[in-house]
């Protein structure tokens, strides 16, 4: 079975899930653990692309109101903020052809898949 909070709870939610995920390897990106979920549960492309934005984006607001410190309330307000934004490049990207359609950010990637593990210290 793969690792991976998100296919953790997929596969309680929906073993059949399990057997795609294995194949895609160990442990599941969370992009494509996300695209097997909008997938399985017939999910709109639009509302499933702008819910993996929101959701990463919302991860990147959640790391900055700890590390530097933004407050919980200037974070609300910027994703709020970026609500436009975020709707605007949906629409953009789902336009794209095929072989406009890219992705590389493994240095980025592989240390986030250890983010359950990882921990920070506070400077005082």
């Amino acid at each position: 079975m793969v690792n991976g909070a998100l296919i953790q709870l997929l596969g309680k939610l929906a073993p059949s899930i399990i057997p795609l995920a294995t194949a895609v390897g160990y442990p599941c990106n969370y992009a494509l653990a996300f695209g097997i979920a909008s997938s399985h549960w017939q999910i709109n492309h639009q509302a499933a692309l702008l819910a993996y934005m929101h959701s990463w984006v919302n991860n990147l607001i959640t790391a900055g109101i700890k590390l530097i410190p933004l407050g919980q309330t200037a974070g609300q307000v910027l994703l709020l903020e970026l609500q436009t934004l975020l709707t605007d490049s949906m629409l953009e990207i789902l336009a794209l052809e095929d072989d406009y359609l890219a992705y590389c950010s493994w240095g980025l990637s592989l240390p986030s898949m250890y983010h359950e593990t990882q921990y920070t210290y506070k400077v005082i």
